[in-house]
């Protein structure tokens, strides 16, 4: 068993293994088998493995190139570091420590890389060929259009604010990505929000402006008299020829609401009108009916010769022995108008004269 194997200069071609428990120093353009060391393996140049390299233990420098056809197994805590490329075409097992690489890492064939703990890219990470996958389908970035195809992300994943309007598809925002109380008058586009948008019963008086409610927005025949303020109704409300009878309130038509001369016959209910409704003076003959005046109806002696028309007093109107001397106008009475009954006290005295007896009238009684 060697302690050691160095070979500082030259080129050096081992068949077999090459094995030490301290160290490896290979020249440059070592051509080696395999390497087996539990100490430090040094590559001065380029190295050239056809077999495996094993080190669990010491520190691993290749200052340019190193090709392995086999795999390199690597342990211990201690650095493996390549200054520029690094060609493994097995497996590349590190344990503990750091792989470090000045250059890049290609890898040739088609199979899985994996890496059991975090992979920081201070650079960036190219992706060609295939789809950037991460968790299967959880998260996976469509390599021809660079979008992200299927992602199960959370607020957690993104950084606050990060999110613009140009990264969401249209319309895929629902309800329930919305926060309660999050779309203020802002967030919403000037007249877009219809009747369907707002739930039943929601709007209040708050929530209409002054005026903007005209006879377009009021349904026909709903207005209550609870919705209309005391005393603001005025004529240029009321549509003409609309108030019926029902719309007016028992006394609530007074004087004042009456225009002047507008009350017809048809308008006063039969037999109301009473004496204190007539104003003294305001019946004349053409306010009353032929024959319409009673004897109730006239004062006691309000009735004189310029009331009564002339040769329309009959004896019927007379009352029985309400005409006396002061009544009959001197000269005036008749033989027709005594009928008889003149006696001979009815004739004042020396008044008879011989025309006023008849021929044959007196006889020896008279």
């Amino acid at each position: 068993m060697h302690h050691f194997i160095n070979v500082l200069k030259g080129t050096a071609v081992i068949i077999g293994v090459a094995y030490s428990v301290f160290f490896v120093t290979l020249p440059a353009n070592a051509d080696v088998f395999s390497i087996v060391t539990t100490g430090k393996l040094t590559v001065q140049t380029s190295a050239e493995i056809t077999g495996t390299i094993f080190n669990p233990q010491g520190p691993v420098r290749v200052k340019d190139n190193l090709r392995v056809d086999g795999s390199v197994y690597r342990g211990g805590a201690k650095a493996f570091t390549v200054a520029d490329d690094l060609d493994v075409h097995g497996t590349l097992s590190r344990s503990k420590g750091d792989l470090k690489i000045a250059d890049s890492i290609y890898q040739l064939g088609g199979g899985q890389v994996t890496f059991s703990g975090n992979v920081d890219a201070i650079g960036g990470v190219d992706v060609t060929g295939a789809n950037l996958t991460v968790g299967g389908t959880v998260f996976v970035v469509d390599v021809s259009t660079g979008l992200i195809t299927t992602a199960s992300v959370d607020g957690t994943s993104l950084v606050d604010g990060s999110v613009a309007s140009a990264d969401i598809a249209v319309d895929t925002i629902t309800a329930a990505d919305i926060a309660t109380g999050a779309v203020t008058t802002t967030e919403i586009l000037d007249s877009t929000v219809a009747s369907a948008d707002i739930l039943l019963d929601t709007i209040a008086a708050v929530d209409i402006a002054a005026g903007a409610v005209g006879t377009s927005e009021i349904l026909d025949a709903t207005i209550l008299t609870g919705d209309v303020a005391a005393d603001t109704l005025t004529s240029g409300n009321i549509a003409l020829d609309t108030i019926a009878a029902v719309d007016i309130a028992t006394g609530g038509v007074a004087s004042a609401e009456i225009l002047d001369d507008s009350v017809a016959s048809a308008d006063i209910l039969l037999d109301t009108i009473a004496a204190v409704d007539i104003a003294a003076g305001a019946v004349g003959t053409s306010e009353i009916a032929d024959l319409g005046v009673a004897t109730a109806d006239i004062a006691a002696s309000a009735v004189t010769t310029a009331e009564i028309a002339v040769d329309t007093i009959a004896a019927v109107d007379i009352a029985a022995g309400g005409v006396g001397t002061s009544e009959i106008l001197d000269g005036t009475i008749a033989d027709a108008d005594t009928n008889g009954a003149l006696t001979g006290a009815s004739l004042a005295a020396d008044t008879l004269v011989a025309g006023d007896i008849a021929t044959g009238a007196v006889g020896t009684l008279e």
